[in-house]
């Protein structure tokens, strides 16, 4: 209760603070593992949120909201890296008469690397997302926010035709 109310009064590193060392205390137990991911997730703290969610998930395959929050964490973590190439070019844009040549390259070689990195990113996601979509629908539940990442992630590592299988689901 002590943790909730944490939470729901947005003492968010508060709440963190305490399920580290509630799953420190627990380490596997599963529900505490998702909760600190979950927070971290909704903390920005992708790579801390991935290994709690890995490990909830490690723990009970079917754990239907620890699969998804894990492609969710990884996915949120190739749009921050989305947004990072897009600061990087609007900035070669703003400014590349002013650079050199070596610069200029310099900035194009670290695009290409962080492009690579979240299409790798939006890859991984789609191992727990498919199964989180399996076990959602086995349990009767909705899947349309499930699917629309799903499909976002198919779409960011060209797989077409996967994309368009599930656009239904998706809403789309």
């Amino acid at each position: 209760m002590q943790l909730n109310a944490y939470t729901a009064s947005g003492q968010v590193d508060r709440a963190i603070e305490v399920y580290g060392k509630t799953v420190a205390d627990n380490p596997d137990n599963k529900l505490y593992r998702y909760n600190l991911g979950s927070l971290l997730l909704q903390n920005g703290q992708h790579d801390e949120a991935i290994e709690q969610l890995k490990e909830a998930v490690r723990i009970d395959d079917a754990y239907t909201d620890a699969q998804y929050n894990l492609g969710a964490a990884y996915v949120n973590k190739a749009i921050n890296i989305n947004n990072r190439i897009n600061e990087i070019d609007d900035d070669l844009r703003a400014n590349k008469s002013s650079l050199s040549a070596d610069e200029v390259a310099a900035k194009e070689t670290e695009m290409d690397t962080l492009a690579s990195e979240r299409r790798e990113l939006f890859g991984v996601a789609v191992t727990p997302l498919e199964k989180a979509r399996v076990l959602g629908e086995a349990e009767g539940r909705q899947v349309a926010e499930i699917c629309r990442v799903l499909f976002q992630s198919y779409v960011q590592v060209g797989e077409t035709e996967k994309a368009e299988s599930i656009q239904e689901c998706a809403g789309l």
